[in-house]
């Protein structure tokens, strides 16, 4: 059925309906009920708001119960700067990886450590390593 059969079926239907009248005692149950569920609606707005206090009381004495030890601060690494591959072309599509590089080799970045390090390398779309950084 389309927008124009069901538009004209409810005129039909609305024009077939014009004189009829509810019965007297489904008309009083009718008024009855559309009075009561206006009385639910006006429900006191204060209930809501002392419910609301409680709760944000209730929420801050549990705050103030709480104590114990603080969190720990976040661990602040320490980085060095960007060591760039000089002489290839630009990075297009490349890989942010983070792996663990032997002391030997951060000693050619001027990196002296006694054991493994963690180093940042940015690896070209083409497999060259194409930047590296220390992450002390």
């Amino acid at each position: 059925m389309n927008d124009t059969n069901l538009e004209r079926v409810i005129r039909e239907l609305a024009a077939g309906t014009a004189g009829l009248e509810a019965a007297p005692a489904v008309s009083a149950a009718l008024r009855k009920a559309v009075r009561a569920r206006a009385a639910e609606r006006r429900a006191p707005w204060w209930r809501a708001a002392v419910a609301a206090a409680v709760l944000v009381l209730f929420g801050v004495g549990l705050a103030g119960l709480r104590g114990g030890p603080e969190a720990p601060a976040p661990e602040m690494r320490a980085v060095t700067p960007w060591y760039f591959n000089v002489g290839v072309p630009p990075v297009e599509n490349g890989q942010l990886i983070r792996m663990e590089v032997p002391p030997e080799t951060a000693a050619r970045f001027g990196v002296v450590v006694a054991g493994p390090v963690e180093a940042d390398l940015i690896i070209g779309d083409d497999g060259l390593t194409r930047a590296i950084r220390f992450v002390q």
